[in-house]
């Protein structure tokens, strides 16, 4: 089964992405953003993940990279830096209760990281955005 992209908006341009990216100093994994110029806030026919741990989660939806959007991806980052105290966290999407899936970038890579609001803890997923889609399901 492969996922499909419901609700999500086509960007057109790459400026969000390049603002983010300049307000953040990194660059975001290629294939999420390959994924975000076409579905931004999009909602992904399977979202059912788990973390290597075995825990099971909902991927609800995308965060918008554009500012003036609600639910966008610059204010789930302040609040997550501030809960955790680090700025190497970005959170790229929301499940329905809180919580949020994220680029950790504390190393080269961007690997994918459950971040539970509840415990502010932070749960290893997999090590790529693409990994992440191929591991939806029902």
């Amino acid at each position: 089964m492969s996922v499909t992209w419901q609700f999500g908006n086509k960007l057109g341009e790459t400026a969000p992405i390049e603002d983010l990216e300049q307000e953040l100093q990194t660059i975001l994994p290629r294939d999420y953003v390959e994924c975000v110029l076409e579905n931004n806030a999009g909602y992904p026919s399977l979202h059912t993940f788990e973390t290597q741990s075995g825990e099971q989660h909902v991927f609800s939806d995308l965060l918008s990279v554009v500012r003036s959007d609600d639910n966008n991806i610059y204010q789930a980052h302040e609040a997550v830096s501030d809960r955790l105290g680090r700025r190497d966290i970005l959170p790229f999407a929301a499940d329905p209760f809180g919580n949020y899936l994220c680029f950790n970038f504390d190393n080269s890579s961007a690997s994918v990281v459950y971040w539970s609001h509840e415990t502010n803890t932070l749960h290893t997923v997999t090590r790529t955005f693409s990994d992440l889609i191929n591991m939806l399901h029902p």
